[in-house]
């Protein structure tokens, strides 16, 4: 009687474990992170990526620059300047030009300017960037002889706010007269929201 009360005892401690296993460690609740750590400024930055990514921080922005190649001119330039709250992100830059027959375009360039060097007179001088463009002949326009060059590029260029951008295009002559039309489109976002990818 002894030896089946000692076994039906040993049966059920057997039991007991076979359960605890079957069961598995108790989960254990991870610790909260304080506030104002990495993870919640984290997820501040998610989140002001995601308002981004929803398009109402963007403003569509689009301008032409034109401007007119006069007898005697080599190269004519037009400009912009930025607001002062907005940063620009460009995403397509095209050029339109026209000369008269047998001239060529020697250059279309877009300007960016991106600071200032301190060292250079009072007040510093603008430190600007160029990006060029190249056109190609797309026909002639009778009997006023004019020929015309297209280009068009999509690109992704940044321009920070107050600054300006400017366009030059220039020719192989100084012979009669010619005109330009040079656009540049994408977008304005607030500079007071970081770390906005495009």
């Amino acid at each position: 009687m002894r030896q089946a009360r000692i076994f039906l005892a040993v049966l059920a401690v057997a039991l007991v474990g076979a359960v605890v296993l079957m069961a598995g460690p108790a989960p254990v609740k991870a610790a909260s992170p304080p506030n104002g750590g990495p993870i919640d400024a984290l997820q501040a930055q998610v989140a002001a990526l995601q308002s981004a990514a929803a398009g109402h921080l963007r403003t569509p922005f689009i301008h032409k620059f034109q401007g007119q190649l006069s007898a005697g001119m080599h190269t004519a330039s037009a400009s912009l300047d930025l607001p002062a709250n907005k940063h620009l992100v460009i995403e397509t830059f095209s050029a339109s030009v026209q000369l008269p027959s047998f001239q060529k375009v020697a250059d279309v360039s877009l300007e960016i300017q991106f600071g200032s060097d301190p060292t250079c007179g009072d007040g510093g001088c603008p430190i600007q960037a160029e990006f060029h463009l190249p056109v190609f002949l797309q026909g002639a326009i009778p009997p006023g002889g004019y020929d015309i060059f297209n280009g068009w590029q999509a690109t992704r260029l940044y321009a920070e706010s107050g600054t300006h951008l400017a366009v030059n295009v220039s020719r192989t002559s100084l012979e009669g007269e010619g005109n330009f039309l040079v656009s540049v489109s994408g977008y304005l976002i607030p500079r007071t929201v970081p770390n906005l990818s495009p």
